[in-house]
């Protein structure tokens, strides 16, 4: 009898068949996790003119932020 691993079911890698039933075949990991719930509903800080989103430091600023104090909750 053939030995059925925890990774594949009949032989079909298991994110295919996640694909086939409309699941996201991978997960974001815990920190982007965090990050995205911590910065989801805030506002933007205003961008300098003419540097757009992009060039943003404020933004920036705010983003490393969560991912410290998220690396930091994950570790």
């Amino acid at each position: 009898m053939a030995k059925i691993n925890a990774h594949t079911l009949a032989g079909w890698p298991v994110k295919t068949l996640r694909r086939l039933a409309g699941i996201p075949a991978t997960r974001g990991n815990r920190v982007s996790s965090c990050v995205g719930a911590t910065l989801r509903g805030q506002r933007h800080p205003p961008a300098p003119p003419g540097a757009g989103g992009r060039r943003n430091a404020g933004w920036q600023q705010q983003f490393v932020a969560a991912v410290r104090q998220c690396a930091g909750r994950a570790a």
